[in-house]
């Protein structure tokens, strides 16, 4: 009470003393002010800030005299100023959980309301349908940590597909093209690689990675008619650094109703390669005619089987065919049909339970797929394929959203709305969401009638009456 007289006394004579000035002005010169709207004049924040913006420019020099202090309390994720439930101006304080504890309910003169908000992340949107279908593509716009497979790619081109996950100790990188990650040599360290990639709508607030390393390609020189390759080139590929939140190591497998790929590679190359870590023990005749797959943002998952290897081939990297790089040492794949546009940096494992991995794809024609081997690519950049078991998610029920009044004390009745969604490939069956009062001791399940999802789909809400508690399972 002490503190809403202050806050009174402080401002009313400065407000009456405004109200006077206001209403001069307006006799002795009419049409000097703007009128709000009828909308604005009926209540709403825009027309509030109007009426009190002393007010708020007082509360905002309160907040940057505090926010060190409030920045630095357990648990707050962030402030702000805005207007309070009593219509004045007031300081937010943002946390990651209900009962944080030493936040003042005043600083200075200025009020200060607590929200409970959780913490803030970069936002990709919860799904990629972004075609409306109910159905996830290789080229749209992934929730993270997004699959192998999918679009991917510098800024500065179209889109390619992202590999697999490749690691090197605990760090863990994306495997791709060159010409996908960094824009045909002409790309940076540290370049941020997107997802999707920017023909797929991807943006910079799509990064997932930034740009490591890459192997430089070398072009011919054309001469008149003739072509003068001094140089060649036996991979086409790059990597960019990432973590496990961003980067998945499996294919899709079906969830957001996309179409399965091959799942997770193996981390054991195929046995042609003999010791991974050495180039030149290789038995590449074991390849030939060997049934391979690959799943790639241009044509999903496809097979086809090697037809030829230690290929050389000519590539253009333009439509006009005026840069050229040959490339020696190849994998030759077919049909035609195995690959498309789009699909450069695609991993090619074994078509088989084995699923080893074979090499990397780069280009390809109507009627054959060209494919860097995949121990000279791995070799270059010292890493391995990250593979392991990949558990489907028939079933996987995650908690979206909890709506709790504030504040709320001991022996209040308050109404909690606790939203859970399905997010695997089938309906659930019955389950139960329990809230726990972890300040006394209260052990509170749903109301009758809510108890369970049943075998829902989509988002559901679950309503409760508990004290002070916070959410602990579901």
């Amino acid at each position: 009470m002490k503190n809403y007289l202050r806050y009174f006394l402080r401002h009313v004579s400065s407000s009456l003393i405004l109200v006077l000035l206001i209403a001069s002005i307006g006799i002795k010169g009419a049409g000097v002010f703007l009128w709000p709207s009828v909308g604005e004049a009926q209540g709403s924040e825009k027309a509030i800030l109007q009426r009190h913006h002393q007010l708020v420019r007082e509360a905002i020099d309160v907040q940057h005299r505090h926010i060190g202090t409030l920045m630095r309390i357990s648990d707050v994720v962030g402030t702000g100023v805005g207007i309070g439930s009593d219509g004045l101006p007031a300081i937010k304080v943002f946390t990651a959980r209900h009962g944080v504890l030493g936040i003042p309910e005043w600083l200075e003169s200025t009020p200060v309301h607590v929200e409970v908000t959780g913490r803030f992340h970069a936002l990709r949107g919860v799904t990629c349908d972004t075609a409306g279908d109910g159905v996830c593509t290789v080229a749209e716009r992934w929730p993270l940590p997004v699959p192998t497979g999918v679009s991917v790619g510098h800024p500065a081109i179209t889109a390619g597909t992202i590999a697999a996950r490749v690691k090197k100790g605990t760090e863990v990188f994306i495997l791709s093209n060159n010409h996908v990650l960094a824009n045909v040599n002409q790309a940076s360290i540290g370049d941020s690689i997107l997802q999707p990639g920017a023909y797929d709508g991807g943006t910079l607030d799509d990064a997932i990675a930034k740009l490591t390393d890459f192997q430089p390609i070398t072009f011919c020189d054309v001469f008149f008619i003739w072509l003068i390759c001094n140089q060649t080139n036996t991979m086409d590929a790059a990597i960019a650094k990432s973590n496990p939140e961003n980067l998945g190591f499996s294919t899709p497998v079906g969830q957001y109703g996309s179409v399965p790929g091959y799942g997770a590679p193996s981390s054991t190359l195929h046995p042609a390669y003999g010791d991974p870590n050495t180039i030149g023990d290789e038995n590449l005749a074991l390849l030939i005619g060997a049934p391979v797959q690959k799943y790639g943002r241009g044509s999903g998952l496809t097979t086809g089987s090697i037809s030829a290897i230690n290929g050389t081939v000519n590539v253009c990297y333009d439509a006009d065919c005026v840069n050229i790089a040959r490339f020696t040492d190849q994998l030759i794949v077919t049909p035609g049909t195995f690959s498309a546009g789009g699909d450069s940096g695609s991993l090619v494992v074994t078509n088989d339970g084995l699923k080893q991995p074979v090499g990397l794809l780069f280009a390809g024609s109507d009627t054959q797929t060209i494919v860097n081997r995949i121990d000279r690519v791995l070799n270059r950049f010292g890493v391995t394929v990250d593979g392991g078991a990949v558990v489907e998610p028939t079933i996987d029920v995650v908690v979206t959203g909890i709506d709790v009044p504030t504040p709320v004390r001991t022996g209040d009745t308050a109404t909690v709305t606790v939203t859970v969604e399905n997010r695997g490939t089938q309906e659930t069956g019955n389950f139960n969401v329990t809230l726990d009062d972890v300040t006394g001791g209260g052990h509170y399940g749903a109301e009758p009638g809510h108890e369970s999802c049943g075998r829902c789909k989509g988002n559901h809400p679950i309503l409760m009456d508990p004290n002070e508690f916070w959410f602990a399972h579901s």
